[in-house]
C-alpha cells in the first residue's frame, strides 16, 4: 500500500498524499488480515444498522429519506426502500451510529454506509466493497 506522509520533510502535501494513497492502492496491496478484519467489521456495522432500523430514530430517518424523492439506486437497510446513494448513506450512517456500538471507533459507521451506497449504485463487487472499506478506514 502507498504510505501517507509522516515526516515534515515529505514533499507531498497531506491532501495530495491522501489522494495518491486512495487512487494508487491496488486490491492486491491490501493484506489478507486487513480483508478478514474488514469483513467482520462490515457485517457488524450492517447488523447494528438493521437493529437500529426498528427504533424511532431508524423510522424517522427512513421516512425522511423516503420523502426526499430522487433516484432509487441504493438500499436503506431495514427500511424496505431504495434511495439516492447520498440519502441511503445518510440513513444507514444515522442508524449505524444510533446504538453507539461499533468496531471500537466510529470510522466504521461512517465508511460502511458510504461504501455500500457507492458499490451498490455502481454495481461493483464485494471485493470492491472490502477494498473501499479498508482504504476509507486507513484514510480516516
Amino acid at each position: 500500500m502507498t504510505s501517507l506522509p509522516n515526516q515534515a520533510g515529505d514533499s507531498k502535501g497531506l491532501t495530495e498524499a491522501i489522494c495518491s494513497f486512495v487512487v494508487e492502492t491496488r486490491s492486491e496491496d491490501i493484506p489478507r488480515a486487513a480483508l478478514e478484519s474488514a469483513t467482520l467489521l462490515i457485517l457488524d456495522t450492517i447488523g447494528i444498522t438493521l437493529a437500529a432500523s426498528a427504533l424511532p430514530i431508524g423510522k424517522i430517518i427512513t421516512q425522511y429519506v423516503a420523502e426526499a424523492n430522487g433516484p432509487t439506486l441504493a438500499t436503506v437497510l431495514g427500511g424496505g426502500l431504495k434511495a439516492a446513494p447520498s440519502m441511503a448513506a445518510l440513513a444507514n450512517g444515522t442508524m449505524a451510529n444510533a446504538l453507539d456500538f461499533d468496531g471500537g471507533w466510529h470510522t466504521t459507521t461512517h465508511v460502511v454506509p458510504s461504501a455500500l451506497a457507492v458499490v451498490e449504485h455502481k454495481q461493483l463487487s464485494g471485493r470492491d466493497l472490502l477494498d473501499a472499506f479498508v482504504i476509507g478506514v486507513e484514510v480516516g
